[in-house]
């Protein structure tokens, strides 16, 4: 199986196709509408609105909120269950979220120790098996290089039409990361709420800086995590 790279979509108006480089040949496939993704990987929007302390993951180049056993972050008594910490399929988001639920009981006095280590033992030893699935997946799925540093017209943040170097020039002018990308090129500022567009400028900002050995901070969030609009304010005012 040949690799795939330098992947684009054709298109003036609309998306008329694909085009890819594959074993060292330059080919086509006429379509009308392309699905994008970064990978199997969760959406942390949330947990860094609450401050909560994350991760880095090299290999496939996202973050995720570092959890305990029973899910817990470093916010005492905010707990990520399922797939707002790591996507290991439905089963394993059931069980992160009992194991939740088993330790607030616990806190609350409603169980004992005994009865938290009886209940929960097989359910930290079915995560675990459960886990071991996911480094197939991040070999299956993980986005080529490639695909997250695209060539300097691509288009980054659709919102805001920032390509690649508009980034690239903010990067040149000093800004080290998300927070001085966004005031020097507007990149995120968008409706997305930079939904779309964060994880591959995450990916640039972090190709400039490997060399040094840093890691690229995530971008700060602010509330609403979605948009809204005026008649959707007005009625949660009117409710209060």
């Amino acid at each position: 199986m040949s690799s795939v790279g330098q992947a684009k979509i054709v298109g003036n108006d609309c998306v008329e196709g694909v085009e890819y480089q594959a074993g060292g040949t330059l080919r086509f496939i006429e379509c009308d509408t392309v699905l994008l993704h970064f990978g199997v990987i969760p959406n942390t929007q949330i947990t860094r609105l609450t401050d909560a302390a994350h991760g880095w993951n090299e290999q496939e180049g996202y973050w995720f909120p570092i959890v305990d056993r029973w899910q817990e972050t470093s916010i005492e008594n905010v707990m990520v269950a399922g797939d707002g910490g790591v996507i290991l399929g439905d089963r394993a988001a059931e069980i992160s979220g009992r194991l939740s639920v088993y330790r607030i009981a616990h806190r609350l006095g409603r169980i004992s120790d005994q009865s938290l280590k009886g209940m929960t033992m097989p359910l930290h030893r079915e995560l675990t098996r459960l886990a071991s699935g996911r480094t197939f997946v991040d070999a299956i799925f993980r986005v080529p290089q490639s695909m997250l540093l695209p060539s300097p017209e691509a288009i980054v943040c659709r919102c805001e039409e920032i390509s690649v170097s508009d980034i690239e020039a903010a990067i040149a002018r000093g800004s080290a990361g998300m927070r001085q990308v966004k005031v020097h090129s507007r990149v995120g500022m968008g409706n997305c709420r930079a939904q779309m567009c964060s994880t591959a400028t995450t990916a640039i900002l972090q190709s400039k800086v490997k060399d040094s050995g840093k890691v690229v901070e995530p971008a700060t969030l602010r509330p609403p995590i979605r948009p809204l609009t005026l008649g959707q304010l007005a009625r949660n005012q009117s409710r209060n």
